[in-house]
């Protein structure tokens, strides 16, 4: 594997290339350093606007570039030199590719002039165009001693509970192969965002969260963190309304971070909404080192078949909801987890139960035996093939209480799914007032994709 670092031979350049180079040698890979000549960044004071022949100023460049190689071998790099002629962003991505790089290292300023920066600057053009994680540094000193094994470097990791933040979440697991961390995963929360999604009722005190969803939160971001390789990591929960950037930046100074790592979307053409990400913002109100990391490449196609690990099915407890079962556990490669959710609808659980639908049991079950969580739980397990075990997958039961939708969703998130099952036209309970509305609903506001059963035939 290599490590790409653009250098344009500026003081913070030179301090992102000892960086790189600290951590290139930590992890066995080469450094490529990348130097590109563009018109508008003159590499030494006073070329610009002279007669000197292009060709010295190359000369020069590569001189420099020289030298600089030199003092990351020193640090114990393996490294090689690239020239290169154009827009920086698009070279140093371009080496990237042609390279597979793991990661590319950047700083966040260089030589370019300040009023390029205030519109879009080299970092973060890499940044929102990489397909992989991009370190841009600020202080490269904590990052040396980290990763010459001198002292552990504490990390902050933002966490949204979506789907975006599952790559940061992984970069910090895979940064303690390279020195000790000690990870603090925070997330800012909007009370009144946080209960409608969950299906609650607003707080009257809409500058508090009720403590049932501190707790879930807290929940959700603990079972992340795990998932992903974090086990122990501390946890900030922030509430605050309007944007979230400068509050993910406060945590990350409480917690008194010198790394703080940021997921990213890519999204292709009008749906690429970069300027208004909160990686972007981030990127730009803190004073720390940061890494943007993506979750997945673009999306386009692809000749070998997606692998699930990680499987959500969604049932209401009917004979068309576990019509989806079967089709979920087919898909199941050896080593996956099959998630079994059920959703108590917030409405349905204040329904005496003897009005609640006898439908929404499994057969031999009664309405009384459906009351409990546990109960539910038991329901269904009775729904798993016999056949599991032997093949290596894995089964998880949930019964969570709220929006079914909302629930869905949120879970799938959680449990970072690659696949969603449901069964159409299958009831809820008594919220369920259009056959197949929650079907069309996870359709409609999935990220994820959905696989959803048609209702079996009788005849």
């Amino acid at each position: 594997m290599t490590i790409v670092c653009g250098t344009d031979f500026s003081v913070p350049a030179s301090g992102a290339v000892r960086a790189a180079a600290a951590i290139a040698a930590r992890r066995g890979e080469t450094l490529r350093l990348v130097h590109v000549q563009g018109d508008f960044a003159p590499i030494e004071e006073g070329v610009a606007g002279t007669d000197r022949p292009r060709e010295a100023v190359f000369d020069l460049a590569r001189s420099l570039l020289h030298d600089e190689a030199a003092r990351a071998r020193a640090l114990g790099a393996d490294v090689t030199e690239e020239m290169a002629v154009g827009d920086p962003a698009f070279q140093i991505l371009a080496a990237s590719a042609r390279s597979e790089a793991s990661l590319v290292v950047v700083a966040w300023l260089g030589r370019t002039a300040p009023t390029r920066w205030i519109v879009g600057s080299v970092a973060e053009k890499i940044a929102r165009a990489s397909t992989v994680p991009v370190l841009v540094v600020r202080d490269p000193e904590p990052l040396v001693a980290w990763a010459r094994g001198e002292r552990p470097l504490p990390i902050t990791v933002a966490d949204d509970l979506g789907e975006s933040s599952l790559g940061a979440l992984r970069w910090a697991a895979a940064a303690k192969a390279i020195g000790e961390v000690e990870v603090t995963t925070v997330h800012v929360a909007s009370p009144s965002e946080e209960h409608v999604r969950r299906g609650l009722h607003v707080s009257s005190d809409l500058e508090r969260l009720r403590p049932e969803v501190d707790a879930a939160i807290r929940g959700d971001l603990r079972s992340r963190s795990e998932e992903a390789g974090l086990a122990g990591a501390n946890l900030m929960i922030q509430q605050g309304f309007g944007r979230t950037e400068p509050h993910v930046v406060s945590l990350a100074d409480q917690a008194g971070s010198e790394l703080l790592v940021v997921g990213t979307h890519r999204r292709a053409g009008m749906g690429r909404l970069w300027h208004g990400s909160v990686s972007r913002g981030v990127l730009f109100l803190t004073t720390q080192n940061i890494v943007c990391a993506p979750t997945a490449p673009p999306a386009g196609l692809s000749a070998i078949p997606p692998i699930y690990r990680s499987i959500l099915v969604a049932i209401d407890l009917s004979e068309v909801g576990d019509a989806a079962v079967p089709h979920a556990f087919a898909v199941a490669p050896p080593g996956a987890t099959v998630h079994l959710l059920h959703v108590v609808p917030e409405l349905e659980a204040r329904v005496p139960m003897g009005d609640r639908a006898s439908a929404s049991g499994p057969p031999g079950s009664t309405e009384s035996e459906l009351g409990t969580d546990a109960a539910i739980s038991l329901a269904l397990a009775r729904r798993v093939p016999r056949d599991v075990a032997s093949r290596g997958v894995e089964v998880r039961c949930h019964v969570v209480h709220g929006g079914v939708t909302a629930e869905i969703l949120a879970a799938a998130t959680r449990v970072g799914a690659d696949l969603v099952c449901l069964g159409s036209h299958g009831r809820t309970g008594i919220t369920a007032a259009l056959l197949g509305s929650v079907a069309r609903d996870v359709m409609a506001r999935s990220s994820r994709p959905v696989l959803v059963v048609g209702a079996p035939h009788t005849t």
